[in-house]
């Protein structure tokens, strides 16, 4: 196996309750699975943190989303902590102290809907000091779909 990612998946209490590994490959199929338990999903890639770009905390919608997006910013070299919020009602101040202070990007999937964007906005209105991204893709698409058709080019401004 070649250079690979662990992904840790955390329960409330921040406890490990699921590691996984991928190899690194842009080629590559990726291979995801939610586990739909209550908690936060952690993944982490801060690199050098002497590069020109602090790192960013992003908020996504699903598991999926989250790999993906992790994946793009360590092939990209990009430093980032990417997580997505089991239940919703998980809050920020539950990630480990260190990552509290970064500024926090939320990425929304907007499809057109703009009824429900507010909704799913409104699901994350108990975060704090958070800049929301509007994600407008066509219906049906998302970070993990981008990723796989390798058009993670479209919203590289916004992140």
């Amino acid at each position: 196996m070649g250079p690979s990612v662990m992904f840790c998946h955390s329960n409330k209490n921040l406890e490990i309750c699921g590691v996984k590994f991928r190899e690194i490959n842009p080629n590559a199929q990726p291979r995801f699975s939610a586990r739909g338990k209550q908690g936060l999903y952690i993944l982490t890639n801060l690199g050098n943190s002497l590069g020109p770009l602090s790192p960013v905390l992003y908020v996504v919608e699903g598991e999926a989303n989250a790999n993906s997006l992790m994946m793009h910013l360590k092939i990209s070299g990009s430093s980032g902590v990417v997580v997505s919020l089991g239940a919703v009602s998980c809050s920020l101040k539950q990630l480990p102290e260190v990552y509290q202070n970064l500024p926090v990007k939320l990425i929304i999937d907007y499809d057109g809907n703009e009824e429900l964007y507010q909704q799913r906005l409104k699901l994350y209105e108990h975060l704090e000091n958070i800049t929301p991204i509007k994600l407008i893709l066509p219906k049906g698409q998302d970070i993990n779909s981008l990723y796989v058709a390798n058009k993670m080019y479209l919203i590289e401004h916004l992140l």
